[in-house]
């Protein structure tokens, strides 16, 4: 609401995604976990590698995002794109990943 406004003020316009179709695509970068032989963690400077290239691998992905997203970006130019967070998933099993979520709404299918 602008300033000065009062609680009952009645809004104008439409909303953007009346009337469209959204999608929300997850991308992941999966990597394996490192282990010893006897599958335990490994020592220190082995984790700080692959926890640096896990922080790298999230970095690129939000970066690719964005720009997919962007002005001239394949998914801006068919409708609406909205970047999401990057996360880190894991360690699960034997692999950790950085997953990064793009919703995609589009008004008219053609």
């Amino acid at each position: 609401q602008a300033p000065g406004q009062r609680a009952t003020a009645r809004q104008t316009g439409n909303p953007v995604s009346v009337g469209g179709r959204h999608a929300v695509f997850a991308v992941q970068i999966v990597r394996a976990v490192p282990m010893n032989a006897d599958g335990m963690a490994p020592d220190a400077d082995e984790l700080t590698e692959t926890g640096l290239a896990m922080m790298r691998d999230a970095g690129l992905l939000s970066q690719a995002l964005t720009e997919l997203c962007g002005r001239d970006g394949a998914l801006k130019r068919s409708g609406s794109a909205l970047v999401g967070a990057v996360e880190f998933l894991g360690p699960e099993g034997y692999f950790s990943a950085v997953e990064g979520s793009v919703t995609v709404t589009v008004m008219g299918l053609t």
